[in-house]
């Protein structure tokens, strides 16, 4: 009976072992399978990612052109040898140019002038980037100073008052010193952080480029070409009135010497402090609105920016359409001889009540898009007149010729001198002008 009992015992523990070896082996089938089912759900998703070589960027690019928007909460890339590190995380829906010659590898883009990835996935295409104002446009001209900002962890950028991105760490050059914040160049955009968000400002060398001390503001009217219908020599019936030839003669000596032609913004962030600009700065602006298509087309073949002060009632903005061109305020519609007493000044806003000064200058910023920047008609102002412009939401106003017309940081943004170019202006003087 003992020996049966033992023999029982022992074909259970049998039993036991068989069932433990059973059960191990369907652990390991499972797993198996699993894997088998991973791996083929890798391959199915490779399959849905186009594979990335340089035979199939065509085809990829059927899906994504050559600017895309981010989706929300996307992120931004660093490749440090062969590794995509994560270093911001991109609020909002940023938009961004790629870069038509990268190779694209795995599942990545790469940004535009910069070392910056994205993952195709995340993108969505779009035919033209959203136009940005000048100050964007015009920043990468801007002089670093010889400070960097050290950011703290998950840093906050903003472009505009929105915020972009979200930074693990980094370094960068300061471009404009505002009150609370900073610019910096990221990501080949412009954008600000919270000085809340700096670590520290460490002194650097951040560029061998000089910047300039002060800034030629140069004034000019009516541009009419040299020759008539006939062929004949044109002549300017008003000393304000220059032919093309001279014009040009002006544009093309500022281009071959790398002059910069700021824009407004760049001049008013100047005046603040804010920025430095190029040693070879000045700043182009033309008045009234008459004979301006000759104007346009040389601004246009050299690729420098100029202001227009426009009469509002003269003529729409849109009739000014050009790349290279500002338009800002010279009134709505006073730019009148005869509405102040002589002994006054010429031009209403000196004398005329308060209500129909505002309500001018408010017809005339409302229909340029609010423009702050003002020029005053026939160069003559007062302090009155300097106090309306202020309650109308100026910020800068331009004169004429002041003794001495070079413009500084700490300037007086509402006397703001500048050289009125004539035609018996000689090119020794435009150039003492300039220079």
């Amino acid at each position: 009976m003992k020996k049966y009992s033992q023999i029982k015992n022992n074909i259970k523990k049998k039993k036991r072992i068989i069932l433990i070896l059973f059960i191990i082996l369907f652990i390991l089938v499972v797993i198996q399978i699993n894997n088998t089912n991973i791996e083929k759900e890798k391959v199915i998703a490779k399959q849905k990612i186009i594979p990335v070589t340089r035979n199939n960027i065509e085809k990829i690019k059927e899906n994504y052109a050559d600017n895309i928007i981010l989706k929300e909460g996307s992120s931004l890339y660093l490749k440090d040898k062969n590794i995509y590190k994560k270093i911001a995380t991109v609020h909002g829906k940023a938009e961004l140019s790629l870069d038509p010659e990268y190779i694209i590898e795995d599942e990545y883009f790469k940004i535009k002038d910069s070392n910056y990835y994205i993952k195709y996935m995340d993108t969505k295409k779009i035919d033209t980037l959203s136009p940005l104002s000048g100050e964007y446009k015009t920043y990468k001209n801007y002089i670093p100073y010889h400070e960097s900002i050290i950011l703290k962890n998950k840093a906050k950028l903003y472009l505009s008052n929105n915020s972009y991105y979200e930074l693990k760490e980094g370094t960068f050059p300061i471009l404009i010193k505002n009150d609370d914040k900073y610019g910096i160049e990221f990501n080949n955009s412009l954008v600000y952080v919270s000085k809340e968000d700096v670590e520290k400002i460490i002194s650097s060398t951040n560029t061998s480029k000089n910047y300039t001390n002060e800034i030629a503001v140069l004034n000019y009217h009516y541009v009419v070409s040299d020759n008539n219908e006939n062929g004949e020599k044109t002549e300017c019936k008003q000393s304000i009135c220059i032919t093309d030839t001279m014009f040009d003669s002006h544009i093309k000596y500022l281009k071959e010497n790398h002059f910069y032609a700021t824009s407004m913004r760049d001049l008013e962030l100047y005046i603040e402090g804010k920025i430095q600009l190029p040693e070879k700065s000045v700043t182009l602006t033309f008045d009234d609105g008459w004979y301006v298509a000759r104007t346009i087309n040389i601004l246009n073949q050299y690729q420098m920016l100029g202001t227009l002060f426009l009469i509002g009632s003269l003529a729409s903005p849109n009739d000014y359409s050009s790349p290279y061109l500002e338009i800002h305020s010279h009134t709505w519609n006073m730019h009148k001889i005869g509405d102040c007493p002589s002994n006054i000044g010429r031009g209403g806003i000196l004398c005329l009540d308060e209500n129909t000064i505002l309500e001018d200058l408010k017809k005339s910023r409302e229909s340029l898009n609010n423009t702050t920047y003002f020029c005053y008609p026939f160069y003559d102002y007062n302090e009155r007149a300097i106090e309306l412009l202020k309650k109308a939401g100026f910020t800068m106003a331009f004169a004429g010729e002041l003794k001495d017309s070079k413009v500084r940081i700490g300037q007086d943004k509402y006397k703001i001198p500048r050289y009125v170019i004539v035609n018996t202006t000689s090119m020794d003087t435009f150039k003492k002008y300039v220079n």
